[in-house]
């Protein structure tokens, strides 16, 4: 979340314009499309979800072919990285489901609830909150769901609450002051705060995409073939060299 509240975020941007009441009514949508134009730029851990959802048994196969992402709330996704099918039962083969397209989807299985029910092993996406699976379940399955999302509209995350985006306050800020001066017809003072914005975005999202743990830490002896791994049962191995 982000350090100052929406309140505050709001009284930063408006201060530069002397509190103009039309600048003010204005502000939400401002801000809205400042965190939609940072989200497309980059993917914030902070906009990560993910979920885990049981398949739904009845005697209607068409409905029973399709899921939902339940913990989204007042949000989209915008991406889905991956389903995972678990074994809760120790009965099945945990696996990762493979995505389809709709448009190839559509050729290979235009009706599956059609065919036999089983394990699925696919789907696809074409609602923003619906997933269509083959084969359609013929038991209650478990899948992990993990996606991303977009931003929530502030008019949802209240005047006193924190938004989406964490640690670009400031980001935010001087990307709407662009944005209104721009719309102000003085491109001058919007390329100006705009400048600012790009200098800022650019250590901010340097900051967001460097991982301590992968980058920094090195390499011990041992974890590519070491001691404590049988190899077989490892999906990190690819090949044991040498043996016992």
């Amino acid at each position: 979340m982000s350090i100052l509240t929406l309140a505050e975020i709001k009284t930063e941007i408006s201060s530069t314009f002397a509190s103009r009441g039309d600048i003010n009514d204005r502000l939400d949508t401002v801000v809205d499309l400042s965190q939609l134009r940072l989200a497309r730029l980059h993917d914030f851990d902070e906009l990560r979800q993910k979920a885990i959802v049981d398949t739904v048994i009845t005697s209607d196969a068409e409905a029973d072919k399709t899921i939902s992402f339940p913990a989204l709330t007042d949000a989209r996704i915008r991406k889905v990285y991956s389903m995972r099918l678990l074994d809760t039962s120790g009965t099945i083969q945990a696996r990762k489901l493979r995505k389809i397209l709709t448009k190839n989807w559509d050729q290979k299985i235009p009706e599956p609830e059609f065919y036999s029910r089983g394990t699925p092993t696919h789907y696809t996406v074409f609602t923003n909150n619906e997933f269509e699976l083959w084969k359609v379940p013929n038991i209650v399955y478990r899948i992990n769901i993990r996606v991303s999302r977009w931003p929530k509209q502030v008019a949802i995350t209240g005047e006193g609450n924190a938004i989406d985006l964490e640690n670009v306050d400031d980001l935010i800020i001087t990307l709407s002051i662009s944005y209104l001066y721009h719309s102000l017809g003085r491109s001058d003072k919007g390329k100006e705060f705009f400048g600012i914005y790009r200098g800022l975005a650019k250590e901010a999202l340097l900051e967001d995409a460097t991982d301590y743990d992968e980058s920094m830490a090195g390499i011990r002896p041992g974890d590519a073939f070491g001691s404590t791994t049988r190899g077989y049962d490892d999906p990190f191995i690819k090949s044991i060299v040498g043996g016992l």
